[in-house]
């Protein structure tokens, strides 16, 4: 199927296309946003430097008392 172009104000608004080319271009988005994941993951494992921080020292590092905080 040939794609039909809307036009509104002489510019192409949308779209009609097959179910076919629709699935295909659903599953692309799922890949694209699946390598953003994975690029963003293999950024933090090369970059991560092995620091790591307790609850407790970055509430204390705030003034937060998370004894206080715990209450509410």
């Amino acid at each position: 199927m040939i794609p039909l172009h809307v036009i509104l104000n002489n510019k192409p608004t949308a779209a009609l296309i097959d179910m076919a080319s629709a699935e295909r271009l659903a599953r692309i988005d799922d890949i694209e946003e699946d390598l953003k994941l994975v690029t963003t993951a293999l950024v933090r494992i090369m970059t991560d430097k092995g620091d790591r921080h307790s609850l407790e020292d970055v509430a204390g590092e705030l003034g937060l008392d998370l004894d206080e905080l715990r209450d509410d």
